[in-house]
């Protein structure tokens, strides 16, 4: 996808947008082609979804180049980061290398590649991890490493003001597993060696909100001023990496907040099969 077009069609558009009533995805482009000027036939824009690196063996073709540099075929993210680092004089020699594999004979012994290309360093830790849940916040923070997104601060959920004596059953059970989230996000924390901003941020999940007296709004408000605060203590923060795997309702408020403070807000396990976790 262009350099130009990838932030605004990847990271600017919310989750909310992007799906049609009854989960259909790529809201954005159905609707577009469904319309003038492209009216394109409705049984092509109702179509179920297929990946493009799957109809263009894109992945593939990312595949054999990991090989190629000695990277192995499952480390496409290295992949592409290495290739910007390569010069024409490095892609004339690895021309010129494999012009003399091909021109080899076929019974030859196979000659053991020559060339050799150091991986970049990973560009510094610009984002945040909001540790929301246990198994998908983990998934999302190993998915975003391997996508060479390191992070710099663990941001666990912050506890309610409310008294606990005057809270009843409910609050008192959304508060205790919020306290369990920030005991797991500290333990989390010293297993990866990142620093936890442990002031927080408030919790926006149906599993710590009270779902009668829900207010998305201030809830979206609430979170864009921690996350004002976050950007404050850590200056290069240029996103935010969530453990949304399914629930978009707290995806969506995740991105209005992000999107509120300037910074990027990303799903790196999104859609993601539960059982994996």
């Amino acid at each position: 996808m262009s350099a130009y077009v990838a932030p605004h069609a990847a990271l600017e558009i919310p989750s909310r947008l992007k799906l049609l009533p009854g989960g259909a995805e790529k809201r954005v482009l159905r609707v577009a082609l469904s319309r003038a000027p492209l009216s394109v036939p409705a049984e092509l824009w109702t179509r179920k979804k297929c990946a493009a690196q799957y109809g263009s063996r894109f992945h593939v073709a990312l595949q054999k180049v990991a090989r190629r540099l000695g990277l192995g075929g499952g480390k496409l993210a290295e992949a592409v980061a290495m290739c910007e680092h390569i010069g024409a004089r490095d892609l004339e020699r690895i021309a010129e290398e494999d012009a003399r594999a091909n021109a080899r004979p076929s019974h030859a012994p196979v000659e053991a590649r020559r060339l050799t290309f150091h991986l970049p360093p990973p560009p510094p830790p610009t984002h945040a991890l909001i540790y929301s849940s246990g198994h998908g916040s983990a998934t999302s923070f190993h998915t975003a490493l391997l996508q060479r997104r390191l992070c710099s601060v663990i941001v666990p959920f912050r506890i309610p003001d409310d008294d606990d004596d005057d809270a009843d059953a409910d609050a008192r059970g959304r508060r205790e597993r919020i306290r369990g989230l920030r005991a797991a996000a500290a333990a989390f924390s010293e297993a990866t060696g990142i620093p936890s901003w442990s002031r927080g941020v408030p919790a926006y999940t149906p599993a710590t909100t009270d779902r009668k007296r829900f207010d998305e709004a201030a809830i979206v408000a609430s979170l864009a001023a921690a996350l004002k605060q976050l950007r404050a203590a850590f200056p290069a923060l240029q996103g935010v990496v969530t453990g949304h795997c399914h629930d978009l309702r707290s995806l969506s408020i995740a991105e209005a907040a992000c999107e509120r403070v300037g910074v990027h807000c990303l799903a790196p396990s999104w859609g993601q099969a539960r059982s994996i976790h």
